[in-house]
């Protein structure tokens, strides 16, 4: 549904999104995002890792094409709380925190949120759907513990 006019913004940090963006460069108005320049930041509790980075920084796009003062934007992601079942806190215990990621249920979706944290000890559950863990390789934290 792009048109000459309509603003695309798009993340080119894989492949998939990197082809979307060559094919609308010459189509309208594109802005393309990359979480390389904010690698390891954290913009809020419920906004971290490199696929949240993606989304925060076309947020800011957006809202500063919508002139949206950046103080708004800032306080909004500071108080954001997510979705329910998606990298949602649920409790912190002796440091410790707790996180339900379980809307991810394919390792493609769970890799970058296991990416989001430097520690963890991934508990899984449900039943084997014949995919591998192989999305989770590149992170060294993605490995179940027995």
């Amino acid at each position: 549904m792009q048109s000459a006019g309509h603003l695309a913004v798009v993340g080119i940090d894989d492949d998939a999104t990197r082809n979307i963006a060559i094919a609308l460069r010459d189509q309208g108005d594109l802005i393309e995002v990359s979480t390389a320049e904010y690698n390891g930041a954290v913009f809020g509790p419920a906004l971290r890792g490199p696929h949240n980075a993606q989304n925060v920084a076309a947020a800011r796009i957006v809202a500063a094409r919508l002139d949206v003062p950046a103080g708004e934007l800032s306080a909004a992601l500071e108080t954001f709380t997510g979705l329910p079942h998606r990298m949602e806190r649920v409790a912190e215990r002796n440091g410790v925190a707790f996180i339900d990621d379980s809307k991810a249920t394919n390792p493609e979706s769970t890799a970058p949120a296991l990416g989001a944290f430097e520690r963890i000890h991934w508990i899984v559950g449900g039943k084997r759907k014949g995919d591998d863990l192989d999305a989770c390789a590149p992170r060294p934290s993605c490995s179940p513990t027995s």
